[in-house]
């Protein structure tokens, strides 16, 4: 492979790698009787539209109240922006994960932004709905978050990491006996999708954090 051809693959990486992270926010939560008015970054949400992004409504269901600000997810913590958030609008169905060990339906949530984020060449472009009911089996998808993950502990970067899906069976197997409760019972629904990559074991962070999207 000459030069040029690398050059071309690496960009073309590169650019992917941006236009994915540029539709993932952090959601933030200030912590309480903190004298330097430190923020806790924990949990993915997608932007779809100028004042909208969306999450899973278990995110939400955190001892320290909602989040209050939500930060563009560069390719790193540091260097992004934060944006207020206005309101936090739970599935009117869902019930807490807590409640009920982890099984619930309709886990999903809009968080409102106060102002419109403008798109800029890293962030504030909406992402596209998925509209199909059903993913092609071996169809590329690509898993991004922060916080602890289950190899390596704890991470300051947006990790990610490409998947492809399986028949659910397929990830049934890798649970553990109490989390297989769980998939057992969610794995009829036609929302749950199974993506592995059994030559590559790796992770983005835990499960309840992950946010799939489809490869571009």
């Amino acid at each position: 492979m000459g030069t040029k051809t690398r050059k071309m693959i690496t960009k073309k990486f590169t650019a992917d790698i941006i236009l994915i992270f540029s539709l993932q926010y952090t959601l933030g939560w200030k912590v309480e009787n903190d004298p330097y008015n430190k923020i806790r970054y924990a949990c993915i949400a997608t932007l779809v539209s100028a004042r909208y992004l969306v999450t899973t409504a278990s995110c939400l269901d955190d001892n320290e109240g909602l989040p209050s600000l939500v930060r563009a997810a560069d390719t790193d913590r540091i260097s992004a922006r934060d944006y207020e958030i206005a309101e936090c609008i739970k599935h009117p169905d869902y019930k807490s994960s807590y409640a009920v060990l982890k099984i619930s339906r309709s886990d999903i949530a809009l968080i409102k932004l106060v102002k419109p984020i403008t798109p800029s060449p890293t962030s504030g472009v909406p992402a596209c709905f998925w509209t199909g009911v059903t993913i092609e089996d071996q169809t590329d998808v690509i898993a991004l978050g922060y916080l602890p993950t289950s190899l390596a502990g704890f991470s300051e970067s947006l990790l990610n990491v490409t998947l492809k899906v399986q028949q659910k069976n397929e990830c049934e197997e890798e649970y553990s006996p109490l989390d297989r409760l769980f998939f057992s019972r969610k794995k009829g629904e036609y929302n749950v999708i199974c993506a592995i990559n059994p030559d590559n074991p790796r992770d983005a962070c835990q499960v309840q954090r992950i946010c799939i999207c489809r490869r571009l």
